[in-house]
């Protein structure tokens, strides 16, 4: 039986983030640049919210919030579009600790 309340309260805003594609990037942007000194940690849960994260840490030039959690090989999710395949692969790359959904994904296809 699930509980009403969660386990661990959470205290957040809701982030009004309509618009085209490249508007919601940079209200992302935006509110994680304004917002970056109330955050513990930044997760980024899919390749695509990699980049907006690693944008705002480049601007802080903070670098010990970003936390990517790897919950597939998301370059497959693209078979057959070469530029979102290289995107979600570089993700891989950048500078984020990396928390994994099993230990399959600590070095799958990744060297």
């Amino acid at each position: 039986m699930r509980e009403s309340q969660p386990y661990y309260p959470i205290v957040s805003d809701i982030v009004d983030v309509t618009g085209g594609k490249i508007a919601k990037y940079f209200k992302c942007i935006n509110c994680l640049y304004i917002n970056f000194n109330e955050f513990d940690v930044i997760l980024a849960n899919h390749n695509l919210t990699v980049y907006p994260v690693w944008v705002v840490t480049l601007l802080r030039m903070n670098f010990s919030k970003n936390y990517y959690y790897v919950q597939a090989y998301e370059t497959d999710f693209y078979p057959t579009n070469a530029l979102r395949r290289l995107l979600a692969s570089l993700t891989y790359k950048l500078p984020f600790k990396k928390v994994v959904n099993a230990d399959i994904f600590l070095n799958y296809k990744l060297c």
